[in-house]
């Protein structure tokens, strides 16, 4: 079956079927429950509800939490960054903005550009990913108009030293903003703005290559008020929020606040038109727009491009002022994104095959307690789906994954993608130091890395990490079997009440999980979407009842179904269900939804 089955002789119906939902005090009222036990959820994730529930629908009051305990002027180089934007803008001096090819530099770019270009010439400049590689590459550096007097980087830049020194030579002025650990030396640059250079004692270190450069823009205008009003940038939050969404920091408070405010402006309808039509290309209503639809709906289809074809195109469409244009720009990218995945699925099959002869396993032939790092390479995989190949894996086998294919200019090119308490940046450094020759480039932060390696590296390499201390201690410890979740969600808050409670008191992500809830609920009727996914109505249990006089709509989306009979719950069976909410819109009227996350059957309507 498509679902789990419990012990037959575990038949809920012989079971004490006690109610285990957290308590709610009758003496509260429905929106006093709801924050009751949304300070619970918060306190869980080290945050505090009642603190930033003020923030959910102001945008001021979250501008204004932004600046505590420290704004901008915090980050080490900001200063002699913003008399270098200021010298260049008073003197009309042409500058070149040096992105990246993926989400959070393409919208990094597209802040500096459409803050900056309406007083001097703004060129924005994104490397080809197959002919220059990662950002201010020499190859990149030599691109450069020489009438540029003033280049900025933007979420690149940190381990530049080659591509600076170009600059350098050419006597062209470099002001690096990135958020990427640094090497032990720093690129020769005439300022350094990012929060993980030594010594910065800035506290937010996640935050993203767009809010590093969005930072940029609000000192400016802290230190030289004067720019206030005529360089408009609350609304470019908007492009904050989807990068760090897509870009997947961990969603500490300052990106939370980050992303809240620039979801609020998505669904104003403020901020670039091009983010607009990539959702309703999507089918999505911006009005409606979460943490979820930047990192599943806008994140895959800008990146797309940039894996696929040229970022470039992404970037034209975040610039453009015209409807029509953005529509069709908007329906060139759902198109890449839909040959994305065609690749990336014929690409993840052979990689599961090759994953699964790799792994260790015992003598019946199941997968052993020790567990080893994932290393697979293949010259005929697209380089520009390495790292997705690498987080499906990563997501499966619960190891870190390293996915390599050729490079264009020889050798080999891949991605890495972690698990929490793995520092992928750090292992690659170790490797580096411990064989030298072994890589060739490098660089990323904790979860996320990419690198190549020489021709006849691979086999040093693939052995080398294994070596890694820091996986050492790792790779013996147990295999997480089942979803964590936020326990029992009592009847009397599921409603879509408490669902538009928690969609506006994301957003939910990385180090701030989105709550996950569990309970048992008989099936009233099932159906068959599209694609083999379920629609289910369902009833509840409370107590050792089920609540008949309550039906909730249910729906599970299913992976790889394709050639496959799916088999989905019947009238009257009874399920052990894993679950978020949602506030689904139909006909403008907003219902609730549950999204199934995982499910056990627990009895069989005979």
């Amino acid at each position: 079956m498509a679902f789990g089955l419990r012990n037959p002789s575990e038949n809920i119906e012989s079971e004490e079927a006690a109610d285990t939902s957290p308590s709610c005090d009758s003496t509260l009222s429905a929106s006093e429950a709801v924050a009751h036990f949304m300070e619970r959820l918060y306190a869980a994730r080290g945050g505090d509800f009642a603190l930033e529930r003020e923030t959910f629908a102001d945008i001021r009051e979250g501008i204004r939490r932004l600046e505590k305990p420290v704004g901008p002027l915090g980050l080490l180089g900001i200063l002699p960054a913003v008399h270098l934007l200021q010298d260049a803008l008073t003197t009309k001096t042409p500058i070149a903005v040096v992105g990246d090819f993926d989400v959070d530099g393409v919208n990094a770019t597209t802040i500096l550009v459409r803050a900056l270009s309406p007083f001097t010439e703004v060129t924005p400049i994104i490397p080809d990913r197959k002919t220059e590689g990662y950002g201010l590459s020499p190859v990149l550096a030599q691109r450069i108009p020489l009438w540029a007097g003033l280049v900025i980087t933007v979420d690149n830049g940190i381990s530049a030293l080659e591509g600076a020194r170009v600059l350098r030579e050419r006597g062209q002025k470099l002001l690096i903003t990135d958020h990427h650990l640094s090497g032990d030396i720093l690129p020769e640059a005439d300022a350094i703005v990012n929060p993980n250079q030594p010594g910065c004692p800035f506290p937010w270190k996640s935050t993203c290559g767009a809010g590093v450069a969005w930072y940029l823009l609000w000192a400016l205008q802290g230190v030289y008020p004067e720019w206030k009003g005529r360089m408009p940038i609350r609304d470019l939050l908007s492009l904050v929020a989807v990068a760090t969404v897509a870009d997947v920091v961990p969603l500490e408070q300052n990106n939370r606040m980050l992303v809240r405010i620039g979801l609020n402006i998505i669904r104003q309808g403020l901020g670039p038109i091009g983010l607009q039509a990539l959702f309703r290309v999507a089918g999505k209503d911006p009005t409606q727009a979460t943490s979820s639809d930047c990192g599943f709906i806008v994140g895959p289809r800008l990146n797309a491009v940039g894996r696929m074809a040229n970022m470039m195109t992404g970037l034209e469409l975040l610039l453009t002022e015209e409807d029509a244009t953005a529509q069709t720009l908007a329906r060139e990218l759902d198109a890449t994104n839909r040959e994305r995945r065609a690749v990336e699925s014929s690409s993840m099959v052979e990689a599961v095959d090759r994953a699964l002869l790799s792994l260790p396993s015992d003598m019946e032939g199941n997968p052993a307690t020790h567990r080893e790092l994932l290393v697979l390479s293949d010259t005929t995989w697209h380089e520009g789906i390495v790292g997705l190949m690498a987080g499906r894996l990563r997501e499966r086998f619960g190891v870190p994954v390293f996915v390599f294919t050729r490079a264009q200019e020889g050798g080999w090119k891949g991605s890495g993608r972690s698990i929490p308490g793995f520092h992928l940046r750090d292992a690659l450094a170790w490797v580096d130091a411990q064989y030298p020759g072994c890589i060739g480039r490098f660089g990323g932060h904790a979860m996320a890395a990419g690198l190549t390696l020489p021709d006849d590296q691979m086999d040093t390499f693939r052995n080398a990490i294994q070596q890694y201390p820091g996986w050492l201690s790792l790779r013996d410890g147990p295999l997480k079997v089942s979803m964590e979740t936020d326990g029992a969600l009592p009847a009397s808050l599921l409603n879509v009440q408490t669902a538009a409670v928690l969609r506006d008191a994301g957003p939910w992500g990385a180090g701030f999980a989105e709550p996950v809830f569990e309970g048992v609920f008989r099936v009233v009727e099932s159906t068959v979407m599209k694609g083999g996914h379920w629609r289910l109505q369902l009833s509840p249990q409370s107590g050792k009842a089920f609540l008949e006089d309550v039906t909730v709509t249910a729906v599970r989306f299913l992976r790889d179904t394709q050639g496959v009979e799916v088999v989905i719950p019947a009238e009257n069976d009874v399920l052990a269900i894993r679950y978020t909410l949602q506030v689904n819109r139909w006909r403008d009227r907003d219902g609730l939804q549950m999204l199934i996350q995982g499910v056990d059957l627990l009895t069989v309507n005979d």
